[in-house]
């Protein structure tokens, strides 16, 4: 439904874990999971908050980045892997 015959196109889902697809055109469909996504807000949300998400972004709207924490998320294993990967794969165990 999103492939193009004329143009090279990567669709973005972020649900609980987000993932890239690739439609390059004439050519094989790929994808493969990216990052974590909506699931780790989520999780907080209902830990501190008692709701099941951050409604419009209201709560993470009102944050600021934390270099020395994103570094330490950005080191993850998971993210040196070379595509296509799965998140499963690590955050299962």
């Amino acid at each position: 439904m999103l492939r193009d015959p004329n143009n090279h196109r990567v669709i973005v889902n972020i649900g609980g874990i987000s993932n890239l697809t690739n439609l390059p055109p004439n050519a094989v469909t790929s994808g493969f999971d990216c990052g974590p996504g909506n699931l780790l807000m989520d999780a907080w949300c209902m830990q501190h908050n008692s709701l099941p998400y951050d409604d419009n972004g209201a709560w993470a709207a009102s944050g600021k980045v934390l270099p020395a924490l994103l570094e330490r998320f950005l080191n993850e294993p998971f993210f040196a892997l070379p595509p296509p990967r799965a998140a499963g794969a690590i955050c299962s165990t």
